[in-house]
């Protein structure tokens, strides 16, 4: 089927699509391009470090067997994932800045915390939504062309990795639908409280969302991009699915706060999610790679430690902040 150049998918109206556009649960009047130039002209933004080495440096397994979970943090939004032998990589970008063709848009500050090379096989690619810092094409193409992966992402999507020449096999989720893997495996689509654009014109004309990967009756909880909203979509996968094994939670680009509440979570909005998830062992990411927004290079890691300060020692030791390289691992 052909598509308008600006319209990726076409199916039944639904509380979160309109025939025409998709939508979040709560908040849906996301800023437009008055609101853009007001906090680019008059904002304030901290000053980041050019270039920082990395803490740690992390050469993964070929596998990891049975129900032992790996998580590795390669950079902003982008973690490797492995269990019951299968490899998962979330949002995979290894471009040096986060825009057109690698070549505009913010530099990466870090390095990744996985050399490319050092990557093992890749069997699915999680794709929650296109923003540039998340779909990078180079990226998915190099992963696709090496292990022939599979990508898994929202609906209307595939058209824009068709379209950049992916030759994969694409699988589109809406909200709460499942892909499975194998018998051991499956991969649920959860809701998220974002947008979608890749060129401006085709404002939320694909769907966004997060993952969960599920194993027996365990799963690892990637949020994706999101706001908090009213905490509806936390607590929805608390009642229909139980408390995630991890839960992986953006906790940057959340200045100003004006701007970006409705579709990025700050430390506070992700201690919230972390208490409507049941408080399951929690890793921060999406920080400290691509300076997005306004914060400070180091803010986010303060203001979830600050934010944590107010629950009970044991729990916060259950949400913690993972730098590129560093690795967590249940057994």
């Amino acid at each position: 089927m052909k598509y308008h150049r600006f319209i990726y998918y076409r199916g039944p109206i639904s509380d979160h699509f309109d025939g025409k556009t998709f939508s979040n649960y709560t908040e849906n009047h996301h800023r437009g391009v008055i609101d853009f130039l007001k906090w680019r002209l008059l904002g304030v933004r901290a000053s980041w470090p050019k270039h920082l080495s990395n803490k740690f440096d992390d050469i993964p397994p070929s596998r990891v067997e049975g129900r032992n979970i790996r998580v590795s943090m390669i950079g902003h939004a982008t973690v490797l994932i492995q269990t019951q032998g299968i490899n998962f990589i979330t949002d995979p970008v290894y471009a040096e800045k986060a825009g057109p063709l690698g070549l505009m848009g913010p530099k990466r500050v870090v390095e990744p915390g996985v050399k490319f090379e050092n990557l093992p096989k890749i069997d699915a690619i999680l794709l929650s939504h296109n923003h540039y810092d998340h779909m990078d094409t180079g990226t998915l193409k190099a992963i696709v062309e090496r292990d022939n992966a599979r990508i898994i992402t929202p609906l209307g999507n595939d058209v824009i990795l068709r379209r950049h020449g992916i030759k994969s096999q694409i699988a589109v989720l809406d909200w709460h639908q499942n892909y499975p893997i194998n018998k051991n495996v499956n991969i649920i689509l959860t809701p998220a409280e974002h947008w979608s654009s890749r060129y401006g014109m085709d404002k939320n004309r694909a769907l966004w969302g997060g993952f969960m990967v599920q194993s027996s009756k365990e799963f690892v909880y990637f949020a994706g991009d999101t706001g908090y909203g009213d905490g509806r979509i936390f607590k929805e996968i608390k009642e229909k699915y139980g408390a995630p094994k991890i839960a992986i939670l953006p906790i940057g680009a959340y200045e100003p706060r004006w701007f970006m509440k409705i579709v990025h979570i700050n430390p506070e909005d992700a201690v919230k999610a972390f208490i409507d998830l049941g408080k399951p062992k929690t890793l921060g990411i999406h920080f400290g790679v691509f300076q997005l927004t306004d914060e400070a290079y180091d803010h986010p890691v303060q203001k979830l430690s600050d934010a944590l300060n107010e629950l009970a020692a044991r729990e916060r030791e259950q949400f913690i902040p993972m730098y590129p390289g560093e690795v967590f691992e249940v057994k």
